[in-house]
């Protein structure tokens, strides 16, 4: 049996892993090898997270060279069209929510979607690949053979924006997978960023500058980029607050790990955490937004004593997933894809309100003190064996839909 080829935009694997990179790596690495040969375009080298990819036998980096691949949008809109009627194949992975302009039309389209970010929070993203999203989306939509959606929130917004056959959109759970019962290993230095001088003083506003040991004291979780429908604004508020609201309780405030890389935020958002940082001794932003590796991230949700996730807008939250993964307790916006994913194991908050939040902290530090969360299982919708299956049978059936076109 000859494998279908499936040209790939892996725009994404040229940086550091996010969350389109992971699902792109995942889904090539859990798909029949057998059945499938991936061309992965992009502009440039891909990032060494990737290494282990690109050295199996079914994939080929195909980089653009000359002047039109001086970006990602002008390789996408201009090189790769051409490339692509040269030498089309079988069917082309929009994993980006886009497809290159003028693709064959033998050649079968799957497009992923992710969120409508482009249009209810642009400012979240680059100017560039806003403008690019918005001017090929509605092409895109219509050039699709099968779209798929990773959540039927975000299946119900396509649905609501777009004309197009409920039939031939799939769900496409992003994967989770279980925690290694391998304890991760962390350096003194990441350590010495979330630690205090004496856990006694987490609860205090002011920080000890004598004590001469050093513990980490428990501390709740945020990952998330730091941009603005994740909310900062609104989660700083509400830690404020609900450190004070401890201090007149006579209870020891959590800690806040803030671990989410820096994003596209106003300056004035990073002037402030940077100062509650200096002044609230259980803040932490390790690295400054540069971001933390995999086994530090591991390490946090390992060690906190629940998640938090105040977002204003998600087409999923793959944080979320690996929260409940590693069994722990959430604070989260009550948004209906967070609903799909944690069902009745997070407590769920209007996103803007501050009091609400606050409270939500400190009624969720009383709890998990008395209550434990069963063990988070990894069913079928959140393997990523089954991701990838569904992305096999979306491939096959595009490039099947191709050949019975006139």
């Amino acid at each position: 049996m000859e494998r279908l080829r499936i040209g790939v935009d892996a725009r994404p694997l040229c940086l550091p892993v996010s969350g389109v990179s992971r699902i792109i790596q995942k889904v090539i690495q859990n798909v029949d090898q057998n059945r499938f040969w991936f061309e992965l375009h992009a502009q440039n080298p891909h990032h060494s997270d990737y290494d282990d990819l690109l050295m199996r036998s079914d994939v080929e980096w195909i980089q653009g060279k000359g002047p039109l691949s001086r970006t990602g949008a002008t390789d996408f809109n201009l090189r790769l069209p051409v490339q692509l009627r040269k030498d089309p194949p079988d069917v082309f992975w929009g994993t980006q929510q886009v497809l290159p302009p003028g693709l064959p039309s033998r050649v079968g389209a799957v497009l992923t979607f992710h969120d409508f970010v482009a249009y209810k929070f642009p400012d979240s993203m680059r100017k560039l690949a806003r403008m690019q999203q918005k001017s090929v989306q509605k092409y895109s939509v219509s050039r699709a053979d099968l779209i798929l959606a990773n959540s039927r929130q975000t299946r119900h917004e396509i649905l609501e924006r777009y004309s197009y056959p409920a039939d031939r959109i799939l769900i496409a759970y992003p994967g989770l997978e279980k925690p290694s019962r391998k304890k991760p290993e962390v350096t003194e230095e990441f350590l010495e960023m979330v630690s205090e001088p004496d856990a006694r003083m987490v609860a205090s506003h002011r920080r000890s500058k004598n004590a001469k040991s050093r513990v980490v004291p428990p501390f709740m979780l945020a990952c998330s980029t730091v941009e603005p429908r994740k909310n900062y604004g609104v989660l700083l508020d509400a830690y404020e607050k609900y450190c004070e609201l401890s201090a007149q309780e006579g209870r020891t405030a959590l800690g806040l790990v803030i671990a989410g890389r820096k994003g596209w935020e106003k300056p004035e958002l990073y002037e402030r955490l940077g100062e509650m940082e200096r002044r609230l001794p259980g803040l932490h932003w390790p690295y400054q937004g540069a971001g933390v590796s995999d086994e530090e991230l591991d390490w946090l949700y390992r060690n906190c004593a629940f998640f938090v996730m105040p977002s204003l807008y998600e087409g999923f939250g793959i944080p979320l997933l690996e929260a409940m993964g590693h069994g722990k307790h959430a604070l989260v916006s009550n948004l209906s894809c967070f609903h799909e994913i944690a069902d009745h194991r997070a407590e769920y908050l209007p996103p803007n309100d501050v009091q609400a939040w606050a409270y939500g902290m400190l009624e969720m530090q009383v709890r998990m003190g008395k209550q434990r969360l069963k063990s988070f299982r990894i069913g079928n919708d959140w393997s990523w064996q089954n991701t990838a299956s569904i992305h096999e049978q979306a491939f096959e059936k595009a490039a099947e839909m191709r050949k019975s076109t006139p």
